[in-house]
């Protein structure tokens, strides 16, 4: 089990390193999280397909799991940050960052299992990883985190 954790360890900070810089090419919070809805159609299949094994097998086996604890704290930070910095500069409404955090976390997470196991569509898996972000953010339309809205580079 110890390849497995040090494989899956591997992919998620791989991941999480990619998303940090994507975030940190564009200046919005509502762009940075836009970064992270990205990650639906970036993200490369095969490191998901280990973090899926990784999430059924770390129900039985406790180092594995203390290392998706790890990682899903690590993932978290990431996005709570962001979240902070929109509610300072008034872009967001969140009265929980950490949940919200985690919720968003868990709705990529979720959509991109169903590109994995279901074939589905990228584009239809962001417009609803959007609608849900911009929701749980409290984003007024035309403010969203749309990734076509927020270029990389752009604001």
């Amino acid at each position: 089990m110890a390849i497995v954790t040090a494989a899956f360890r591997s992919v998620s900070e791989s991941h999480l390193k990619q998303l940090r810089e994507a975030m940190a090419a564009v200046v919005s919070p509502p762009a940075k999280i836009a970064q992270l809805v990205r990650t639906l159609e970036t993200s490369d299949t095969g490191g998901a397909a280990i973090c899926m094994d990784v999430w059924r097998l770390g129900r039985t086996n406790d180092a594995l799991r203390a290392e998706l604890d790890r990682q899903n704290g690590l993932w978290s930070d990431a996005v709570e940050d962001v979240l902070h910095e929109g509610i300072r500069l008034g872009v967001f409404r969140v009265e929980d960052p950490a949940t919200s955090a985690f919720k968003l976390i868990v709705a990529v997470d979720g959509l991109f299992t169903q590109r994995l196991t279901q074939a589905a569509d990228a584009s239809t898996l962001i417009e609803m990883a959007t609608t849900f972000a911009d929701a749980e953010l409290g984003l007024v339309p035309p403010a969203t985190v749309a990734p076509a809205a927020h270029p990389v580079g752009g604001s």
